[in-house]
């Protein structure tokens, strides 16, 4: 049995993903696939037209990139806690939770996405 002939969009095409795919695999891009709610699409949807019409995947890397700039900042400032001496993430592992001095008791909350 013969296999069908190839059309030349879809040899242009299978070599536009090959072309795509090294590009990607050259700067280290890796696909990420998110589920989102319909409600969330739309959010996604009116956040990208709000500030100029991103397409998807600039507007997630972005806000990742921002949500990242921002909990770098929020790390530089953050204060030992007053009963372990640790700083957040590295805990006493909950030995003093509950406890008004402890860092867990009155800070992880504010830090919760």
């Amino acid at each position: 049995m013969q296999e069908p002939k190839t059309t030349s969009a879809a040899r242009r095409k299978k070599a536009q993903r090959q072309r795509e795919a090294e590009k990607y695999a050259a700067m280290d891009i890796k696909t990420v696939s998110v589920q989102l709610s319909s409600n969330e699409r739309k959010q996604l949807d009116e956040v990208r037209q709000y500030h100029g019409g991103y397409d998807v995947n600039e507007c997630i890397a972005t806000l990742i990139r921002r949500a990242y700039q921002t909990m770098q900042e929020t790390k530089a400032n953050i204060e030992p806690c007053e009963l372990c001496g640790q700083t957040w993430p590295n805990t006493c592992d909950k030995k003093f939770k509950g406890r008004g001095e402890c860092f867990l008791t009155h800070k992880k909350r504010e830090l919760a996405l």
